[in-house]
């Protein structure tokens, strides 16, 4: 009975160690991570998460390196079945797996605020993998969300869904 366990970084060290070693043997353990101080509370149970959302600054912090490919590497190293995708701004998203590196270039947009981005990313990617969606469409779509939201607008109605799917044209997987 494989469920999506999603948790946020407000929890506690030991609270967050304790339920990913318990709950990732029979489910899919998805953190984002929401803030550079928080994000060293998931560094010994790495190798249990399925899927990590973070941004730039927290990818830094957790690897200890000063490249984003560099630490994407270094999880990847750590733990061979997780997704990582990492933000940056309005420079291009980067998605790693065991089997590729993936640099996604976001559309251009005037950003308005890009706080609750990498949120509304985070729940498209979520979204669109549990309806099994193939992953280059799950990558773009997301990314046009995030980049949607942070343009001022946000996904409250299936015309701003279209919006969003019209938007995911303008996305470049390199």
């Amino acid at each position: 009975n494989n469920k999506n366990i999603i948790f946020d970084l407000n929890f506690s060290k030991i609270y967050l160690e304790k339920s990913i070693n318990k709950l990732s043997k029979k489910n899919k353990i998805i953190v984002c991570a929401t803030s550079v101080h928080k994000v060293i509370k998931i560094k010994r149970v790495i190798n249990k998460i399925d899927f990590i959302f973070l941004n730039k600054a927290e990818l830094l912090k957790l690897t200890n390196t000063s490249n984003i490919i560099i630490g994407v590497k270094k999880i990847l190293k750590q733990n061979k079945k997780i997704k990582i995708i990492t933000t940056n701004s309005k420079n291009n998203v980067i998605f790693g797996s065991n089997e590729f590196i993936k640099k996604i270039k976001p559309p251009l947009i005037k950003v308005v605020n890009e706080n609750g981005a990498g949120d509304a990313l985070a729940a498209m990617m979520i979204y669109l993998l549990n309806k099994k969606e193939e992953m280059n469409y799950i990558l773009k779509t997301s990314v046009a969300c995030g980049s949607y939201y942070a343009s001022g607008k946000s996904l409250k109605s299936r015309s701003d869904f279209l919006k969003i799917k019209n938007l995911s044209k303008k996305v470049i997987i390199q």
